[in-house]
C-alpha cells in the first residue's frame, strides 16, 4: 500500500490516514467541508439555569406535598411488621398507608342512623379524607414510587411494576368514593359575599388605592416586594385581610362573589337559567354561558337586576332576608320516627 507524506512533518502514513501518526495532523479531504468556527457557549449560565428550573420545580406546592408524603411513606413502611421499603412494598401495603392517613381526614361520614347535623360536637360518626384527596394522594403516590424505580403497570403475579398503579389500590378509591356517597353527608355551601358587604369592600379599596395607587404584590413582613406570582391563594388572603379590615369576615372565599351574586339574582325573581349564564356555573349546557348572551344582556336580564338591586339598595334587603332564613340555630333535629 503506497504511504502519503504528512504536510506538516513529513511522515509517511497510509494513504487514506485522517490524523498524521507522528503530529496529529487532521487531514481534510476534498468532500469534507471546511472547519466552521465553533459557536461561543457559555456552560455557567447553562447550568445556572437548570439549576434555576430545578429549583423552581422543588419549591413547587405540588413537589413540596410529594415530598412530605414520601417521608411519611417511607416511615410508615418501616414500621410495617416486615419492615418494608419503597423497593418491595406492595398494593397491600399503600392501601394501608391510605387508611393510616385517615386520621388527618375532616369529611364526616355519617352512618346511617345518625341525623347527620353539620357541626354537632356529640355526633360520634368517623372523619374521614374525602375520595378528592384519596384520588389525588394515589397519584402522588404513583409519582413517589417512579421515581424510585418502580414504574409501570402492577403484574400481581410477579409482584412487579407500580404498587400504587394496581387494579387493588383503584378498587379502594372506588369503595371510599361509594362510602361517601351513600353517607348522611350535608354538602358545604361557600359562605355567600352580598352585595352590601362588597359596596363596603370597595369603599375600602378605593380609600387605599388613592393613597397607595397601584403596584406590585408587597409581603406583609418588611412591605417589600413579594417574588412569588400572584395566584388564586394570594387573591384569597388578601381578600381576608381587607375584611379583617372591615371587621366582617364570616369566612368568605373568593367563591363567595358567585354564590351572594347567585343567591340575590334568585331570590330577586330571575330564573335558574338566567342565573347559571350570569354566574357562569357549568350547568344544563356549559355552550349557553359562551353565545347566549342575549339571556345575559336583555332588559330585565340577570346583570340588569343584579345592578338595580344595588342601586336602589334592595340588595340589602335580599340578604337580611336570606340570613333570617339561613339561622337555624335555635331549631331541635326532627325525630327519624317522623
Amino acid at each position: 500500500m503506497p504511504a502519503v507524506a504528512c504536510p506538516e512533518c513529513q511522515y509517511p502514513n497510509d494513504c487514506d490516514f485522517r490524523f498524521c501518526q507522528r503530529c496529529g495532523y487532521a487531514r481534510r479531504t476534498r468532500d469534507q467541508p471546511p472547519s466552521a468556527k465553533l459557536p461561543l457557549v457559555d456552560w455557567d449560565a447553562i447550568e445556572a439555569r437548570r439549576q434555576q428550573l430545578l429549583g423552581q420545580r422543588a419549591s413547587s406546592q405540588y413537589e413540596k406535598q410529594k415530598s412530605q408524603l414520601e417521608k411519611e411513606l417511607f416511615g410508615f413502611l418501616a414500621t410495617a411488621p416486615n419492615c418494608r421499603d419503597v423497593m418491595s412494598a406492595t398494593p397491600d401495603d399503600v392501601i394501608g398507608f391510605l387508611i393510616w392517613k385517615d386520621r388527618a381526614g375532616k369529611t364526616v361520614v355519617h352512618d346511617a342512623d345518625c341525623p347527620g347535623i353539620p357541626g354537632a360536637s356529640g355526633c360520634p360518626c368517623p372523619r374521614r379524607l374525602a375520595a378528592g384527596t384519596v384520588d389525588s394522594l394515589i397519584g402522588k403516590l404513583r409519582a413517589v414510587f417512579e421515581r424510585s424505580g418502580r414504574a409501570g403497570v402492577w403484574e400481581d403475579k410477579l409482584g412487579m411494576g407500580n404498587p400504587a398503579a394496581a387494579k387493588k389500590v383503584g378498587d379502594y378509591k372506588k369503595a371510599v368514593s361509594e362510602e361517601q356517597a351513600r353517607a348522611g353527608r350535608c354538602p358545604k355551601q361557600a359562605v355567600p359575599f352580598f352585595v352590601d358587604k362588597l359596596r363596603n369592600l370597595a369603599s375600602l379599596v378605593e380609600e387605599q388605592l388613592k393613597v397607595e395607587g397601584l403596584s406590585a404584590i408587597r409581603t406583609t413582613v418588611g412591605d417589600c416586594v413579594s417574588p412569588n406570582p400572584f395566584s388564586a391563594a394570594a387573591a384569597g388572603a388578601r381578600l381576608k385581610t381587607y375584611l379583617r379590615q372591615l371587621d366582617e369576615d364570616a369566612g368568605e372565599t373568593i367563591h363567595s362573589f358567585r354564590a351572594g351574586a347567585a343567591i340575590t339574582l334568585a331570590m330577586s325573581g330571575v330564573e335558574l337559567e338566567g342565573v347559571m349564564a350570569h354566574v357562569g356555573w357549568k350547568g344544563r349546557a356549559t355552550a349557553s354561558h359562551y353565545m347566549q348572551l342575549g339571556k345575559v344582556l336583555r332588559h330585565n336580564s340577570p346583570a340588569s337586576v343584579l345592578a338595580k338591586a344595588a342601586d336602589e339598595g334592595t340588595a340589602g334587603a335580599v340578604a337580611n332576608q336570606y340570613r333570617a332564613w339561613d339561622n337555624t340555630e335555635g331549631f331541635l333535629p326532627v325525630a327519624k320516627t317522623l
